[in-house]
């Protein structure tokens, strides 16, 4: 992940909960990665991920709903 200095996506990513990040994706920007939500391995992310969606290719694009279920474990119990 990394930030982008300039430009109409200047700022940083931000992540949302229980999101799948697979070796080798790239986020960088003001881009939003919803809830849930996958990235494939090498996948270049330039635009916003919704909740639950999968992304995946260079440059990223979403390709289903079915989401980070399965991959994300180990979760901490809430508080």
């Amino acid at each position: 992940m990394g930030v982008a200095l300039r430009g109409e996506s200047k700022g940083c990513p931000t992540i949302g909960d229980r999101v799948y990040i697979a070796p080798g994706a790239v986020i960088f920007g003001k881009i939003f990665v919803g809830d849930d939500a996958a990235v494939g391995a090498n996948c270049v992310v330039n635009r916003d991920v919704p909740a639950r969606g999968v992304c995946v290719g260079v440059p990223g694009k979403v390709i289903s709903r079915n989401g980070s279920k399965g991959y994300v474990k180990n979760l901490l119990p809430s508080q």
